[in-house]
C-alpha cells in the first residue's frame, strides 16, 4: 500500500463543517471569497447532518467516479457513523479505495459498501489478536 499523491481533495466537507460550526475559512476575507468553491454534495450534507443514509450518496458518487478520494473517505466516515462494526475502517481508510481499484483492474466489480464492511471485519479481526493469514 502506497499513498496516492495524485489525489485531489475538494475540501467541501471541511468547508461544510466550518459553516455548521460558524468558523470562517482560514484566509477568507470578511466580505467572502472572490471565487466560490464547489458546493458540497448531497452526500456531504447528509454526513454532516448525521443522516445514516449518507453512505447511499457516497455509493452513488463512487458509481460516477470510483477513484474519488472524497467519496471514499466520506463512505468510510458515513459507515463508521451508522454502523459500529465499520469503525475499524477509521484506522485504515485508504484500504477500500485501493482494494476496489485492484478488483477493477482484474475485471471484478464490487459494491463499495459491501467491500468496506468486509475490510472492516478483517481489520477488526487483526486488531483483536487474530492470526494473520499465512502466519
Amino acid at each position: 500500500m502506497v499513498p496516492d499523491l495524485t489525489a485531489r481533495w475538494s475540501h467541501a466537507r471541511t468547508r461544510l463543517i466550518r459553516q455548521v460550526l460558524g468558523t470562517p475559512e482560514p484566509g477568507t476575507p470578511p466580505s467572502g471569497p472572490s471565487a466560490a468553491p464547489p458546493a458540497p454534495s448531497a452526500a456531504e450534507r447528509a454526513l454532516i447532518a448525521g443522516d445514516p443514509a449518507a453512505a447511499d450518496g457516497y455509493v452513488r458518487l463512487l458509481a460516477e467516479d470510483p477513484e474519488d478520494p472524497d467519496a471514499w473517505t466520506g463512505l468510510v466516515l458515513a459507515l463508521a457513523l451508522a454502523e459500529p462494526a465499520a469503525r475499524p475502517l477509521l484506522r485504515r481508510p485508504e484500504l477500500p479505495r485501493a482494494v476496489h481499484r485492484e478488483l477493477r483492474v482484474i475485471g471484478t466489480t464490487a459494491d463499495p459498501r459491501r467491500l468496506a464492511r468486509w475490510l472492516a471485519a478483517g481489520i477488526a479481526g487483526l486488531a483483536d489478536g487474530a492470526p494473520r493469514p499465512g502466519a
